[in-house]
């Protein structure tokens, strides 16, 4: 009838994957992980240039002189070539603990 709306039966998709099972071919059986050599290099991450990641520690012995650590962290740097990096929590944690010494916190928000 014209307007009307043809319905399937619910289970009509599931019967033509039912009818389907068997008549695909099988896929040969690899032992596990068998080709592990192309799977390295396809996971392999681009290599980055070095990189130092500094600590609050040496960013506060780099700036407070009278740190016990002055003299080598300066000494350390100075031979350093690869660029250095830190994160907000290293930067907080030295800005916290230069509180007390006159002008370091501005000199380690120049750095």
């Amino acid at each position: 009838m014209p307007g009307q709306i043809r319905q399937e039966p619910v289970d009509a998709p599931y019967q033509m994957l039912a009818d389907l099972i068997g008549h695909c071919p099988r896929r040969q059986s690899q032992p596990f992980l068998a080709n592990r050599t192309s799977l390295r290099r396809t996971f392999e991450a681009p290599a980055a240039p070095a990189l130092i990641l500094v600590d609050a520690g040496p960013l506060v012995a780099l700036i407070d002189a009278d740190d016990q650590h002055h003299t080598r962290c300066v000494a350390t740097l100075r031979t350093i070539r690869e660029p250095l990096a830190t994160v907000w929590p290293a930067v907080t944690e030295a800005m916290y603990l230069l509180a007390d010494v006159s002008g370091a916190q501005d000199i380690l928000w120049k750095c």
